[in-house]
């Protein structure tokens, strides 16, 4: 597991959190990272390293044609980091999933499939499924509050004498 300290360290940094961005459109190797963001390489291996570190993301070595092997960084699928700050309530919390939901994976593929499709086809396909993706996003939302809530609640009583 994460802790909690070492991953609001890792976010608390700009530069760790635009290295996030770009990681989380593909995976990238450390001169492409420099050079997107106009750091030097050793500053940018330094950030990796701590966001390694703190388990927000990791590296795959990979072998191209041609040249030797480059070290790729990408974002860590199974990491939920949550934040929640309210009156009477605090709560940084974080989950690894230890596999993934089968209803997620099979959208994730059904995307994949839509990247080869026509244009139209799949603009009214992809409309679709941002619709159904953000239906269940605030189905989770509007839970976890209700469950945080409780949460809270149980935690009061049991420290209540």
């Amino acid at each position: 597991m994460v802790g909690v300290e070492d991953v609001l360290d890792a976010l608390g940094n700009e530069t760790r959190r635009r290295i996030l961005f770009l990681l989380a459109e593909r995976p990238r190797f450390v001169t492409e990272i420099s050079d997107e963001l106009n750091i030097g390489r050793k500053a940018i291996i330094d950030h990796l390293s701590r966001m390694e570190n703190s388990n927000l993301i990791f590296s795959v070595e990979k072998r191209l044609s041609k040249g030797r092997p480059r070290k790729y960084y990408e974002i860590k699928k199974e990491i939920f980091f949550n934040v929640g700050i309210c009156p009477n309530f605090v709560d940084f919390s974080e989950m690894e999933s230890l596999r993934r939901l089968e209803d997620i994976e099979e959208l994730d593929i059904e995307l994949d499939e839509l990247q080869t499709s026509p244009l139209a086809e799949r603009r009214i396909a992809v409309s679709y499924l941002i619709n159904k993706l953000e239906h269940r996003m605030d189905n989770l939302e509007s839970e976890w509050v209700q469950v945080q809530r409780l949460l809270n609640r149980a935690r009061k009583l049991l420290n209540s004498e």
